[in-house]
């Protein structure tokens, strides 16, 4: 007989935090009357480290399709808080960059990732917490 237990398996619960974490932030951003997702999050968190790249590099960044880049992508740029310009040296691409109102998301946002996250670490010691993140880099590596 098999013992599998779904419920159990780490892939279940991996999954499974992954999932709570974000829709705890989306509520936490929500609560704080932020217009982002988690998803939408992820794309300025980028561009607030290198501005101006394309869409292909943020689909790989955040691990979405073109499709699901190009609506979240639309819906930052109806929000002002991102604009797109052609490239100078190939004008088919698209570059990506953060606009004034973009920018200056970034501290309302950091005490909401802050504030969501103290949740889910809420009882986890700093040492249980270095090791979650070693375990999760190798996990990482394992299926890049």
């Amino acid at each position: 007989m098999n013992d599998y237990n779904l419920k159990k398996s780490l892939g279940f619960k991996l999954d499974r935090a992954a999932r709570l974490t974000t829709l705890n932030f989306n509520k936490n951003l929500k609560e704080n009357s932020i217009i982002l997702t988690a998803e939408q999050w992820g794309i300025i968190n980028f561009l607030l480290e290198e501005d101006g790249i394309n869409q292909n590099q943020i689909g790989k960044l955040i691990n979405k399709d073109h499709t699901c880049v190009s609506r979240l992508i639309d819906n930052l740029i109806k929000k002002g808080i991102i604009s797109k310009k052609n490239s100078v040296e190939d004008k088919r691409v698209n570059l990506i960059y953060l606009t004034k109102k973009g920018k200056e998301l970034q501290n309302s946002v950091v005490d909401t990732v802050e504030h969501s996250l103290d949740k889910v670490f809420q009882n986890v010691s700093e040492k249980e917490k270095e090791i979650f993140s070693i375990v999760l880099d190798k996990i990482i590596k394992n299926l890049e």
